[in-house]
């Protein structure tokens, strides 16, 4: 018998190599699933989105009105199933903007300036479609109680 130093048979080394096809296996199956759910790149585009508002907001005054060209975003949305008043959400307690442009998580990014962003609506077809909100002043000052 020739035991070339191992504790295991042959019949321990054939389950070792179908142990590691069978990681090899899962893994190239969650790879694709991962390629195939970024095939139309809605996760870099809900990144995109989120950023480029939280910008623009961290840039705009109290007062003003924001229209934001958002075509894109609606047209992935809609192609995800995704109704077009969950797309874009403002979280003013953590002043954050979320943007969803597939099932699942959404994307946020918070912002700097203390304002609330408000009134919320996505105008289809003028001749794009557009996101329009309004950047406001809070009600509160930081740092004081209200009584």
């Amino acid at each position: 018998m020739l035991s070339l130093g191992r504790r295991g048979g042959v019949g321990d080394m054939l389950w070792d190599n179908i142990v590691y096809i069978l990681f090899i296996l899962a893994f190239t199956t969650i790879m694709a699933f991962y390629v195939y759910a970024q095939q139309d790149a809605s996760a870099v585009w809900a990144d995109y989105y989120a950023k480029e508002i939280v910008k623009v907001v961290d840039t705009s005054q109290p007062g003003e009105a924001i229209t934001l060209d958002v075509h894109r975003a609606t047209i992935i949305a809609k192609d995800h199933q995704i109704p077009y008043n969950q797309i874009f959400s403002f979280d003013n307690l953590h002043h954050a903007v979320c943007v969803q442009l597939s099932r699942g998580r959404a994307t946020c990014y918070g912002y700097f300036t203390d304002v609330l962003l408000t009134e919320p609506t996505i105008e289809l077809g003028v001749p794009i479609n557009v996101l329009h909100f309004n950047v406001t002043e809070t009600s509160y000052a930081p740092g004081k109680v209200s009584s």
